[in-house]
């Protein structure tokens, strides 16, 4: 998941245009008028995250990193993307489980794709379909988009968008090669060959949902249970917009480590809330908290992270014992 940060700019910016009336009083009808000053901010990083999807789709973040062009070190934005990828997955190994990486088409680039089919990795990643592939019985190649319309539909699926709601698809499947050179010559070539699974939405003139994935695809079930494994990706978008609510935009700083550090902070107090809803021990906690949000009337069917941590975040200053007894019985 990326997040385009803003920061603070190390000035105040003067307004580039100015009232008529200003430009006629430094003409001599009138006294000079001095230009206004305000504080602006621009955008200042990209925080690149990688998280575990939970039941009931919520997601704990396992790593993350600060991107910038204008970052001493980190130069590529894919480098950082791939460095972060592989922390996670560093983790969850250690921790003795296989994950299914998850990506949207920023992430589903050739050579990344390439490099997660030769490591037997399984992932599911969102392509565009101007990439070329070589099915076996062209062996020239075509794009993508060209070799998936001449596959046979392999029944319907319901692509879940999250808030935008469900889609009625139609399945086709394709099992091609890719190919990928970082200096374009020939003995510099690497590939790998994977399945396409294409949902078509059945009304509309929207975009067609493409996937790439590692894993077996044989039948049409298998290939609904890629379009599913892909929606559990909004877990992502949907943890960090509630980080954006617990302070992930709101701060002023500037230095590369201050911003991280806060980040990170921000991270980990999300981490524990999301823990907070799984463990038996914490049930006085969220009943705290579910009494908390009826009292305000904004409980809903459930209890979500962010309903959660709204709750700690409104009552906590003024019962600070009932909640500590909660949390610690």
């Amino acid at each position: 998941m990326e997040h385009i940060g803003r920061v603070r700019r190390s000035k105040s910016t003067p307004q580039k245009k100015r009232s008529k009336k200003a430009a006629q009083k430094q003409d001599g009808k009138g006294p000079v008028q001095k230009e206004e000053r305000r504080t602006a901010t621009a955008p200042g990083y990209v925080a690149i995250w990688a998280g575990l999807v939970l039941r009931g789709k919520r997601v704990v973040p396992l790593a993350r990193q600060l991107f910038s062009s204008r970052h001493p070190q980190c130069t590529s934005q894919n480098a950082v993307e791939e460095a972060v990828l592989a922390q996670a997955l560093a983790l969850l190994h250690r921790l003795g489980l296989r994950a299914i990486v998850l990506g949207d088409r920023g992430v589903g680039r050739k050579e990344l794709i390439i490099r997660l089919a030769k490591q037997e990795h399984d992932a599911v990643l969102r392509v565009d379909t101007a990439i070329t592939v070589y099915p076996l019985d062209v062996p020239a190649g075509l794009l993508l988009a060209a070799a998936l319309a001449q596959q046979p539909w392999r029944g319907e699926v319901g692509w879940d968008r999250g808030a935008e709601g469900l889609l009625h698809c139609r399945l086709r499947t394709l099992r091609a090669t890719i190919r990928f050179s970082r200096t374009g010559r020939k003995d510099d070539v690497q590939e790998a060959t994977v399945t396409f699974v294409e949902a078509v939405p059945l009304e509309g003139q929207m975009e067609s949902l493409v996937l790439a994935t590692t894993l077996s695809v044989d039948t049409v079930a298998q290939a609904r249970a890629i379009v599913r494994l892909y929606a559990q990706r909004w877990a992502i978008e949907t943890g960090c917009e509630t980080m954006h609510a617990g302070g992930q935009e709101a701060f002023m700083v500037r230095r590369w480590t201050a911003i991280d550090r806060l980040l990170w902070v921000v991270a980990v107090a999300y981490a524990l809330v999301v823990l907070a809803l799984y463990q038996r021990a914490l049930r006085p906690l969220r009943r705290q908290a579910t009494a908390v949000l009826k009292a305000l009337s904004v409980v809903g069917d459930r209890l979500t992270v962010g309903k959660l941590a709204e709750a700690i975040g409104l009552d906590y200053h003024e019962h600070r014992r009932a909640w500590i007894a909660a949390w610690s019985g």
